[in-house]
């Protein structure tokens, strides 16, 4: 049941319907990922699936359907699935349109995951932090559905060594990023306080970041027009859980950043609780030293959008709105009820209230029976009499009728292309809702 949405829903899900960072930056060792879930699969099975959806895709009516098949081999996943959508004209043209979108055939291939000693994964990156999250947090590399982007993830931990890339596309990477952790004191402590240091290194670099003051007419993908330019940042950071029981672990971290030519200085500390078995709690909050045209985190959940069109401009230009340096903050929580309820929230405050961002996530389940997830992401928050700068949300429901057929259903408040006065380029708040059925035939071992 818990692959409805990601099969039939998958172009609205997986941009959107995200949770936010529920652990603090870099909780995983040098991945920022999720812990791996306590059930395992079977050692090995195959699903065929067809789905029939309709409604409406940026307020355009659109109907289709989606067929495909998946299977799992030990350590090996895959999932191919071909959808196929429909408008008022026919094949809807801006599911195909750009090279990126022929990736959106191979919602995952995957050896092994997160937690594993080394793990690969070709599927829409869907909320990427490495090590502090100074600098890449939260990363989401699909934002519109009409311009798809599948990205690749390769990382290894043999605990004194760690390390972690990633492609926001593997059909025609742009923005790229990767790091290294060390754990200098691990071979003499490796079960104590000393062992638990962790120092990381982080480049990240958009290839060709839109870079004009002002962007252009819509290209013929539905895209602001731009010059471009690269872009390379990296940090260095540390991380020290100095206290760790059964209920309690305290970590303090901190980085140091350089983005183009600006610096940023961090420093933060995390608390988790876990006061049952089943629950566990995180409260988190960080300083910041924010240097000239600094913007930190730079690579966040919004930024595949913000790098395009930063409220009239592409982000590149945002930085010269801080030509001052200035102190800044931000807060995290998260409680987890496993299997039942995932709540996460995020608040990074910059002086420049334009640069000022919020995200809040909430997933409750009824374990092979229902899911509901809602995700909301905010930048700008500049006038607080008025809307956000930046408004991305989404929510999306999924349930088990009957065995193998479920019903599913996604909104999003989502972007589209659409021309400016001026006669720009611009990226205008939309909407996208979609219902659909889909049936599923599973052959395999039962689950262990």
């Amino acid at each position: 049941m818990a692959g409805t949405s990601r099969f039939a829903g998958l172009f609205c899900v997986i941009a959107l319907a995200l949770p936010a960072r529920a652990d603090p930056p870099g909780t995983t060792a040098a991945t920022g990922a999720a812990a791996p879930t306590a059930d395992r699969d079977p050692a090995w099975s195959v699903e065929g699936f067809a789905s029939g959806l309709g409604g409406m895709i940026h307020r355009e009516a659109a109907f289709g359907f989606d067929l495909g098949v998946g299977g799992r081999v030990r350590a090996f996943r895959g999932l191919l699935a071909a959808p196929v959508r429909f408008d008022g004209r026919g094949l809807r043209r801006a599911d195909w349109d750009e090279r990126t979108d022929f990736g959106r055939i191979v919602s995952e291939l995957a050896w092994q995951g997160p937690g594993d000693a080394w793990w690969l994964r070709l599927a829409p990156i869907e909320g990427l932090s490495l090590g502090t999250g100074n600098l890449v947090s939260d990363f989401v590399s699909t934002i519109d559905p009409d311009h798809w982007r599948t990205g690749f993830v390769a990382a290894f931990d043999v605990r004194p060594v760690a390390a972690l890339c990633f492609l926001d596309s593997f059909l025609d990477p742009e923005v790229i990023g990767g790091r290294v952790a060390l754990r200098p004191f691990y071979w003499a402590d490796d079960r104590g306080l000393f062992g638990r240091l962790e120092v990381g290194l982080t480049l990240a670099g958009d290839l060709r970041m839109p870079w004009d003051a002002r962007p252009g007419p819509l290209d013929r993908t539905g895209l602001p027009a731009s010059g471009r330019e690269g872009l390379l940042a990296g940090s260095i950071d540390l991380r020290w859980a100095l206290w760790r029981s059964r209920t309690v672990e305290v970590t303090p971290h901190g980085a140091w950043t350089r983005l183009g030519v600006s610096d940023g200085a961090h420093a933060g500390l995390t608390l988790a609780l876990a006061p049952h078995q089943d629950v566990r709690l995180l409260l988190g909050g960080e300083w910041r030293y924010l240097g000239p045209r600094a913007v930190l985190p730079w690579f966040d959940g919004l930024y595949m959008a913000d790098r395009h069109l930063w409220r009239d401009s592409p982000k590149a230009r945002a930085r010269d709105l801080a030509p001052e340096g200035r102190h800044g903050s931000a807060v995290w929580l998260g409680l987890a009820w496993r299997p039942w309820l995932d709540l996460a929230g995020e608040f990074h405050h910059d002086p420049r209230w334009d640069f000022a961002t919020v995200s809040a996530s909430l997933a409750a389940r009824w374990p092979d029976h229902l899911q509901v997830t809602g995700t909301l992401r905010a930048r700008g928050l500049a006038h607080p009499a008025r809307s956000p700068d930046r408004l991305l949300a989404a929510v999306s429901a999924d349930a088990t009728l009957w065995r193998s057929i479920a019903l599913f259903g996604v909104y999003a408040r989502d972007l589209h292309g659409c021309t400016a006065a001026d006669g720009s380029g611009a990226l205008c708040p939309s909407d996208s809702f979609l219902l659909g059925l889909r049936l599923a035939l599973t052959l395999g071992p039962t689950r262990p």
